[in-house]
């Protein structure tokens, strides 16, 4: 069978170097808690947990790469307010062996090494130079370029954003029905509707959806629902 693969998330907290100290602080706050948030939910399809370095860059390593889409999507929702330029984040991911293994259970992802984060490195490079979202290697050229492209379109229109729209997208792939939403923001579930619509939501879901079809194709087990658990439940 060869050896096993896996997916490296690297992300990059874009200019949070820049901001005065005590924004810089909160930011890794508020995205230290969020990663906490996303390891739980997504333990099962983690090979390690998600984790901050070096204050400003993020580390993930999947066994399940279908799941990331879900991981880089909430992390924009949560963490970043659209209208706002200081705040972003770009994404490298890399597909590939590891050549320190998993390592025992207490090593943490970044003691980890292997052609997965070298590839993902250098997206994530590419991705800050070209001001992408995010950037695939590894999956094979037609793949990645899908890929890579779909998160490109899916970014542009996502720059577009309110926050509120944001919020209410997450909030639907959180699993709540629209009248859900409208009942926990105090709105007509006619407001979330069309909210919904200025903001392009059901290609950014066809847009995921087809992403992780992709990836499914690299997951180390089939899907035996036939439906994906970080997709939305009523869109």
């Amino acid at each position: 069978m060869g050896e096993q693969h896996y997916a490296a998330v690297t992300g990059d907290l874009v200019a949070s170097r820049q901001q005065p100290h005590g924004d810089r602080a909160e930011l890794q706050r508020q995205a230290i808690q969020v990663l906490q948030e996303l390891n739980d939910e997504l333990q099962h399809d983690l090979a390690r947990p998600a984790v901050l370095t070096a204050g400003d860059e993020i580390q993930a390593l999947f066994s399940a790469p279908s799941r990331l889409v879900r991981f880089v999507q909430a992390i924009k929702d949560r963490l970043f307010g659209p209208t706002d330029p200081r705040h972003d984040v770009v994404f490298g991911v890399g597909w590939g062996a590891l050549s320190t293994g998993l390592l025992p259970e207490a090593k943490g992802v970044e003691q980890l090494d292997g052609a997965c984060f070298h590839r993902a490195r250098a997206m994530l490079g590419v991705a800050r130079k070209q001001k992408t979202w995010v950037v695939f290697q590894g999956f094979g050229a037609e793949d990645d370029r899908v890929l890579t492209s779909l998160f490109e379109l899916m970014g542009a229109i996502r720059s577009g954003w309110t926050t509120t729209q944001s919020t209410y997208a997450d909030g639907l792939r959180e699993g709540d029905r629209r009248i859900d939403v409208a009942r926990h923001f105090g709105v007509s579930p006619s407001v979330i509707t069309e909210s919904l619509q200025l903001s392009h939501y059901e290609s950014i879901v066809n847009g995921e959806e087809t992403a992780r079809t992709v990836l499914r194709r690299f997951d180390p087990r089939p899907d035996e629902t036939g439906t994906s658990s970080d997709g939305p439940t009523d869109h």
